[in-house]
């Protein structure tokens, strides 16, 4: 077997710069990889969501437009208002099953990441152990969220500048309420700090997804050998700041409802599909080190 040596020269400094690359450069490199990847297999994206997301998403669109159309939703408000105060079966089981199939799509895209498993015609490979897995796992990181979030808001919440009621809202991915400029620097640094302390315990499930244990010491380890905290806060930051310009760009669409229906659903898949394809990225960058 005959090596390379300049190759594997030119190959040694280019993982050497990669690890000395700074956590600014590197999020921005992990932003345009996870963009590229999903942008060049958009195919494989769409028939691993057409059936177990889209589907059921289109029938609840559909079923939805045509309760208005019909006056047939006034059967589900409430009877202090004139409704019928039924419960939606057939909308809430629509949620429940897109919401289930975000797990083996979120699978089949790991594996088709790393392991390159294309998924079959129209629908993803079924892995139910790794699926069930995902979904503990996801729980427990909710729980985690949970924690410090609300550690993270007690010394932010006499900062908080609140309406005439003592009312506010931060959420992710959105505009604080009430709209001022101190609100919106304390919601930037709370969903910063909150996202980039997750994401550094969330490797655990894309190695979950490929059958290998990770632990969250081990995930939180190999995330930190390979971007430093500070690094974490940024990537946090961007996404929230990403998201929120995603959510001014949709408020705009709307006042065209034709060009809304048009491009939201692409908007809304893109944007599901690249949180669960920067974590890939990430996994891929922190745990399966390049090899020589």
């Amino acid at each position: 077997m005959q090596v390379d040596g300049g190759q594997f020269l030119r190959e040694a400094d280019r993982i050497e710069q990669d690890l000395n690359m700074s956590d600014f450069s590197f999020v921005l490199r992990l932003i345009a990889e996870t963009f590229l990847a999903i942008g060049r297999n958009w195919t494989v994206v769409l028939r691993i969501t057409l059936i177990p997301l889209l589907l059921p998403i289109s029938l609840l669109v559909g079923w939805f437009t045509w309760a208005m159309k019909s006056a047939y939703l006034v059967h589900y408000l409430p009877k202090q208002v004139g409704g019928g105060d039924e419960v939606p079966v057939f909308a809430l089981a629509l949620i429940l099953i897109a919401a289930v199939g975000t797990l083996p799509v979120a699978v089949a895209w790991h594996r088709f990441d790393h392991m390159g498993e294309a998924p079959r015609a129209l629908w993803p490979r079924l892995y139910p152990g790794a699926s069930f897995g995902y979904f503990g796992r996801s729980l427990l990181l909710v729980l985690i969220a949970i924690v410090f979030g609300i550690c993270l808001m007690l010394p932010m919440y006499a900062f908080i500048q609140k309406s005439s009621t003592g009312s506010f809202s931060f959420s992710y991915g959105a505009l604080p309420e009430p709209r001022t400029a101190w609100n919106f620097v304390l919601s930037a640094i709370y969903f910063a700090a909150l996202i980039g302390l997750l994401t550094r315990w969330s490797l655990i499930l894309p190695a979950r997804a490929l059958g290998q244990s990770l632990t969250l010491k081990d995930s939180r380890e190999a995330a930190s050998a390979r971007l430093s905290l500070k690094g974490y806060f940024l990537l946090g930051l961007l996404l929230h700041l990403f998201s929120i310009l995603l959510d001014l760009l949709l408020a705009e669409l709307a006042t065209g409802y034709i060009g809304l229906l048009l491009v939201l659903p692409c908007v809304l898949l893109f944007q599901f599909m690249f949180n669960i394809a920067l974590l890939t990225r990430l996994y891929g960058h922190c745990v399966k080190a390049p090899a020589l």
